[in-house]
């Protein structure tokens, strides 16, 4: 009985491995390197939301609504233990926000 060729049997044993190889580390690396940048990333928003409050802190000190000894520790902790936690954004009213653009401006030169 003849044997049944699969997968790469028609190349040579070495170069198969070879190749079958460099297919897993391929397939590793789709996988690892968006997951190794989704973290980068996911660390990089939270240095930004903590120098975000950090900004908060000190625009309280400035404003006379918090002491200096307030200020210590991570900032947006501190700023939940004191209570000024940041302002919600404001809604847009306009039609922009009901998914119609504006007309554009046109003028009569």
């Amino acid at each position: 009985m003849r044997p049944r060729l699969s997968g790469f049997k028609i190349f040579w044993p070495g170069v198969e491995m070879c190749l079958k190889l460099g297919l897993t580390v391929v397939v590793v690396t789709m996988v690892v390197l968006p997951l190794a940048w989704g973290y980068r990333q996911h660390a990089h928003a939270e240095l930004w939301h903590d120098v975000a409050c950090a900004y908060r802190l000190k625009e309280a000190l400035r404003e006379r609504r918090i002491g200096p000894v307030d200020v210590v520790g991570r900032p947006c902790a501190r700023l939940h233990e004191l209570g000024l936690q940041f302002e919600q954004p404001v809604a847009r009213t306009t039609s922009v926000a009901e998914g119609v653009w504006p007309a554009a401006a046109v003028s009569d030169r």
